[in-house]
């Protein structure tokens, strides 16, 4: 079973709810019984609930590392809620390694309210919440086995990695040495800035989960030192990955080869989508695919694509992006090609749903704006707002 639970808690409900009916129908008069009940069950909601899952609000490197190492061991599905800050890893990686099965979420922006440091999370803009590798360790390791769900979100990736470390110098995902993860993982609104290694600079990830998704990050300014790709993705099994509405940009390589781009290898019986992602200006290379497995692209403006042909092609271009100028500023502009140009999946689809219309875009964009705002998803992680008009007030 995916989730574990207590078995005692799990076979006094089935008790519960019979003595409740008896009551109900029996003994109806008997309001005291009925209080007690009611306590009863009330009691073993919190009993059940607190024995399943764990809560975590974190305001320093050392707490942040803490919270991991408790979460790798306690049994429990962990939230770990990241206040806004900046947050230095504390001389090696924020480290978490976990082999059962049990979920994990890991999310920034949160902010005060109160007197919880973690009170409320607003734009959960990933600007506002720093996990900083200092240009000498990787930022993060997770390590995970079973059918266990992780979600990384609202966070900032920055300076990981040295120019000799193997590979994932933002962030690296695994299964663990002993056993495969086949859970789902969902990596959506955080920026990977600046960071570098000998290959995967910004970003490594191997699964055999059955459907993962990449959706509205930013990766840019990353650096491969030997020239190999800035993402590198990698599924094998029965097993699938959604890579939509990204934008990749200004990321290189400083060999001769000079790949800056995203490499997906797709096993032959496993399969990706990439969509409305914005893969430009990356050294030789925007986008590259590998291995035998099935293959969407769909609706991105990719500049140089590389390795094996997609097996679907449809709504590509590749035109200059026409981004608002600005550091860190990857919003189009009203005239961009990207705006209005991605595909929206429809909200009712056959059933069984095809693998290219099992996905979604997010609610919002990378930076908080509603993701799709003039009837249409724009390409890449910035949703631009309407056009104002030119003659608002007429001719006066």
């Amino acid at each position: 079973m995916k989730k574990n639970s207590n078995c005692c808690v799990d076979l006094a409900w089935p008790i519960i709810f019979s003595i409740w009916t008896v009551c109900f129908y029996v003994f109806q008069p008997r309001r005291l019984l009925m209080k007690l009940l009611a306590s009863l069950t009330i009691t073993m909601w919190l009993v059940s609930a607190s024995s399943q899952a764990a809560e975590f609000c974190v305001t320093s490197s050392a707490e942040l590392q803490s919270a991991l190492t408790n979460a790798s061991t306690n049994n429990q599905h962990d939230t770990v809620k990241i206040a806004e800050g900046i947050y230095t890893t504390p001389g090696s990686s924020f480290h978490y390694s976990e082999g059962v099965g049990w979920d994990l979420e890991i999310s920034g922006g949160w902010t005060e309210f109160f007197g919880n440091p973690c009170g409320q999370q607003l734009s959960g803009n990933p600007y506002n919440t720093t996990l900083d590798g200092n240009g000498t360790t990787r930022i993060m390791n997770i390590e995970s086995g079973g059918n266990s769900d992780i979600t990384i979100s609202n966070l900032l990736f920055l300076n990981g990695g040295n120019p000799t470390l193997t590979g994932g110098g933002g962030l690296r995902f695994w299964s663990t040495n002993t056993v495969a993860h086949t859970g789902r993982v969902t990596i959506e609104r955080n920026a990977f800035v600046n960071n570098q290694a000998e290959e995967s600079s910004a970003l490594y990830f191997f699964s055999s989960g059955p459907k993962s998704h990449f959706r509205n990050n930013i990766f840019t300014l990353n650096t491969s030192h030997d020239g190999s790709y800035t993402l590198d993705i990698n599924y094998d099994l029965d097993s699938g990955v959604y890579f939509t509405n990204n934008t990749v940009i200004n990321n290189a390589g400083d060999s001769m080869n000079n790949y800056g781009g995203v490499r997906f290898f797709t096993t032959a019986n496993s399969t990706t989508y990439v969509g409305n992602n914005l893969l430009y200006d990356n050294g030789n290379r925007d986008l590259h695919f590998s291995g035998s497995g099935e293959t969407y692209l769909n609706y991105n403006n990719v500049d140089l694509l590389s390795g094996t042909a997609p097996t679907h092609f449809t709504g590509n271009f590749s035109a200059d992006p026409e981004l608002i100028e600005g550091f860190l500023e990857f919003t189009p502009s009203f005239g961009s090609p990207l705006v209005n140009a991605g595909f929206d999946p429809p909200n009712f689809v056959p059933i069984p749903t095809p693998f290219d219309l099992a996905w979604f875009e997010g609610t919002h964009d990378v930076v908080g704006n509603v993701r799709k705002q003039q009837g249409r998803v724009d390409i890449g992680a910035v949703e631009t707002g309407p056009e104002p008009p030119i003659f608002i007030n007429g001719f006066e």
